[in-house]
């Protein structure tokens, strides 16, 4: 299996993807249900192949074999957002918040997806907690602020908005288009 897992990676980064994958499918062919790592190898190159569908299948196939981590479920939870599933993804991303509480992380990206379903007193409860854990992050006070936008709440909008710019006036997310919401809003 060595083999295999080092003549996929080779492949992958030589950009045949196609070589890569098919060492790798050999390589979780040999032992399917036995090797976690095995398993990775081939949502990796499937990732880098950009098969987002596939990659998603091989990680709950992972996950399957038991013990999930909380970075598994993270990457799982990335991968549905990014495909449109963004229900399926809020599952993932509560079920790292279970085993990862103190992630600031992993709570803005749960309160990101559930402000895009529409949640957003639930998405609010997330981002807030990731403040308590991480008070100086520009980015969470950036998605508190489309919050606030959403429920039509445009002064705690505005607010959040604007500490998003004192916190990091240079980031070219938090200044030019924040710089535009919130001269739109004072007004």
């Amino acid at each position: 299996m060595e083999i295999n897992l080092g003549l996929s990676w080779a492949d992958l980064l030589r950009s045949d993807f196609e070589a890569a994958e098919a060492q790798a499918r050999r390589a979780v062919a040999i032992a399917p249900d036995q090797s976690r790592m095995t398993i990775q190898n081939l949502y990796e190159v499937l990732l880098a192949g950009r098969r987002i569908p596939e990659a998603i299948e091989t990680m709950r196939r992972k996950l399957d074999l038991g013990k999930p981590s909380a970075a598994d479920r993270f990457q799982l939870g990335e991968l549905l957002a990014e495909d449109g599933r963004l229900q399926e993804a809020a599952g993932e991303f509560r079920a790292c918040v279970a085993m990862a509480p103190d992630s600031a992380e992993v709570r803005y990206r749960l309160g990101g997806l559930l402000r895009r379903l529409g949640r957003h007193d639930e998405a609010l409860e997330q981002l807030r907690a990731s403040l308590q854990i991480s008070p100086g992050d520009a980015l969470t006070h950036v998605e508190i602020g489309l919050t606030h936008l959403a429920m039509g709440a445009d002064d705690e909008a505005l607010r959040s908005l604007k500490r998003a710019v004192e916190l990091d006036p240079g980031n070219p997310v938090s200044s030019v288009p924040l710089q535009r919401m919130i001269e739109r809003l004072e007004r």
